[in-house]
């Protein structure tokens, strides 16, 4: 029992299926991993090396006079930045470092590159805005897509202007789309509206090479934003490393499986501090990895998280859980915040989310669902557990979708969320 939730069983480790299909660049370090982290997020053994795999203090800058207060962001492993020379200190980029636009600022790494298995996937403050059941709050939601994103086939916004069918600049852009109170369904008739958010100076970032589409093909030929912090880190980092399995849009490897390679999966909400990495929510508590039989199936890959500075996961139990009572006699206990989506080919892609039943797409922002041990279970078949519910549809992102027709869904794989006063009057920005 953790923290009045029912998931506490260690979950021990287990080859994925798909492993075998990992090429040998990837295989040169072996899973050194004596134990799985209990779903409580508590025990951790194992690493590279023979090691725990540690963030880096010195690359992390979390000296007060060193803080990173612009915006951060991470590209994949796949472009052509990765490797390149840092213009302030010389080391050379890659994706497991969180990089920064005004001024563009010494890379930030967050775990050192023993073997390779270093991509990092999302990223978060751990201080993001929380969302509001207020009438009168705006939601703006930032958000990056991948270079496969083609926008809605119908109506026109921002995305469809820059994602593969236009200006093939999506995958280093970063986009805002306004909402009002969650959960936010797929808008009927209409499609959401989205602009570009100015905050990574509208894609002028003249070292991360704009993005065209290269379907089946490594190296690309551009770079991806596939993480975002749009307020920087004063210390503590929350993020999640890629899966193994394969992107279907991808040659193998298109991910690398860092997060099995450093002792977790790629559902697992990571943070680091100071000290060893360890597992904040565990992909059990987020609905991840529900299928008993399998693992690390489902790739988190945008991560929206507000912990209340103890570090230690309270773990969300539906929409609004993090929200206080309204009255003094209330006796609900206020979780942290944790949000979501997951990569294009995770097992959770189609399956019906715990509010509405409607099957999740990668465009999906997702909450956590406790489902109560009632015998009476949601979704899959199984009460007592945690089950990811759509809390804002990727339709209101103005993301395409197969549930509107699309031929494929287009894959939010950055984000972070603002809220503040005011009242929606339709617009995006």
């Amino acid at each position: 029992m953790v923290d009045g939730s029912p998931i506490g069983n260690t979950l021990q480790m287990r080859q994925p299926k798909h492993m075998s299909s990992i090429p040998s660049r990837f295989s040169n370090v072996s899973q050194r991993t004596s134990q799985r982290p209990s779903a409580d997020g508590t025990s951790f053994v194992g690493g590279i090396a023979g090691g725990i795999v540690v963030v880096c203090l010195g690359l992390l800058s979390l000296v007060p006079s060193a803080v990173q207060a612009g915006p951060l962001f991470s590209i994949d492993f796949q472009g052509p930045t990765i490797g390149t020379a840092d213009v302030v200190d010389g080391r050379p980029i890659t994706e497991a470092d969180l990089l920064g636009s005004r001024p563009r600022l010494p890379a930030k790494g967050l775990l050192p590159s023993a073997g390779g298995f270093i991509e990092v996937d999302a990223i978060s403050s751990g201080r993001d805005s929380r969302p509001s059941p207020l009438e009168r709050k705006i939601h703006r939601w930032l958000f990056s897509v991948d270079e496969h994103a083609a926008g809605p086939e119908e109506g026109e916004n921002a995305l469809t202007l820059e994602a593969a069918n236009g200006a093939a600049r999506a995958a280093v852009g970063v986009f805002v789309a306004r909402t009002g109170a969650g959960p936010v369904l797929p808008p009927v008739g209409d499609i959401g509206v989205n602009g570009i958010w100015p905050g990574l100076d509208g894609l002028k970032m003249p070292w991360v090479a704009e993005h065209a589409p290269t379907p089946k093909e490594l190296p690309d030929a551009g770079d991806n934003l596939d993480a975002l912090e749009s307020d920087g880190s004063a210390g503590r980092i929350f993020f999640s490393l890629d899966a193994s399995f394969p992107d279907p849009f991808e040659p193998v490897p298109a991910n690398t499986g860092s997060a099995v390679a450093n002792g977790f999966v790629g559902g697992d909400v990571l943070t680091a501090d100071g000290g060893p990495a360890r597992v904040y929510a565990s992909a059990a508590q987020l609905g991840l990895d529900a299928d008993g039989e399998a693992f690390d199936i489902d790739d988190l890959d945008a991560l929206v998280v507000y912990d209340n500075g103890d570090g230690v996961y309270q773990p969300v139990t539906g929409p609004y859980s993090w929200i206080a009572g309204d009255t003094d006699t209330s006796k609900k206990q206020v979780t942290d915040l944790v949000l979501f989506s997951v990569r294009r080919g995770s097992a959770l892609i189609g399956m019906p989310d715990a509010l509405h039943g409607l099957p999740i797409e990668e465009g999906d922002i997702l909450v956590p669902v406790l489902d109560a041990c009632d015998e009476d279970p949601r979704v899959d078949g199984t009460d007592c557990d945690y089950d990811p519910g759509i809390f804002v549809a990727a339709e209101a992102l103005g993301l395409a979708t197969r549930r509107a027709g699309a031929p494929a869904a287009d894959d939010l794989d950055a984000l972070d969320l603002k809220v503040r006063t005011g009242v929606l009057l339709g617009t995006s920005r």
